[in-house]
């Protein structure tokens, strides 16, 4: 049975997402659809990459992931199939597929394929539904269309380090990257590069408006008392800025890709 997944910006007010998964089904009756989300900002590339990254490897191989944001073809965005870590995703080379490893696809296939309809701002039924039945069936990547050498690229999700020739590293400069439905902010600071920097010294986390200092990584958010500030890793392995019960993002000023944090790493004693 072939698993496709959705992340979109679609909302579930309207009729984008019973349209797609109607035309699916009669395409594939078979077909087992998940929604991972149908509520990312509009036309936010990043968000949408952030929370596809974090759930599609939970997916078996072989899983089919569409994504619907900002997904209109351009001449600088075309529709494309992509191959990667043992997955197939579909959407618009608009940057965001780019976002969601840190290995390179080992297939591109910029879709040339006619749509069903005259309309062109809903490829998501026109273009996706086509594709992902192409792949679910067994035919090969290559009949939607030619091959590319390379996805369009943005900017990654790295933190950068800091470095003093004299004393090593002290500080890691990162930023907000995603913030959550609780207002949580997940940072782009992963704990391996955190862990290797601090070598278990205590910290300070200089936020735009206060500072957090902390002598440890809390386990979770209850390990503080109600209200507090901490800093914890979050289930995706990055560093989190968050309140325990009160929405960080609000109380602290912070939001995705706006605001830069700065861990300072000190010395005992």
């Amino acid at each position: 049975m072939a698993i496709v997944t959705l992340t979109t910006d679609w909302g579930n007010r309207d009729f984008y997402n019973g349209a797609f998964k109607g035309k699916l089904i009669a395409s594939l009756p078979e077909v087992q659809i998940v929604d991972i989300s149908h509520e990312i900002e509009p036309y936010n590339i990043a968000q949408a990459a952030f929370v596809l990254r974090q759930a599609f490897h939970e997916f078996p191989p072989g899983s089919i992931h569409v994504v619907s944001v900002n997904a209109t073809a351009s001449r600088n965005s075309p529709h494309v199939f992509v191959e990667m870590e043992g997955h197939y995703f579909i959407g618009a080379d608009n940057g965001l597929l780019s976002l969601l490893s840190n290995e390179s696809p080992t297939k591109i296939i910029e879709i040339d394929i006619p749509q069903d309809s005259p309309y062109f701002i809903f490829p998501a039924r026109d273009i996706f539904v086509k594709s992902a039945a192409h792949i679910a069936k067994g035919h090969k990547a290559e009949e939607l269309g030619f091959v590319k050498d390379k996805l369009r690229d943005i900017v990654p999700w790295k933190s950068s380090t800091d470095k003093d020739p004299e004393s090593g590293h002290d500080r890691i400069s990162g930023r907000v990257i995603y913030v959550d439905n609780y207002g949580n902010c997940h940072t782009n600071i992963h704990e391996d590069e955190f862990s290797r920097v601090r070598k278990n010294r205590p910290f300070n986390i200089h936020l735009p408006a206060t500072t957090i200092e902390q002598d440890k990584l809390f386990d979770a958010y209850d390990d503080v008392s109600e209200g507090k500030m901490l800093a914890l890793i979050s289930s995706t392995g990055y560093l989190q800025i968050a309140i325990n019960q009160g929405p960080a993002s609000q109380l602290l000023g912070l939001d995705a890709y706006e605001s830069t944090i700065i861990v300072e790493f000190t010395d005992f004693g």
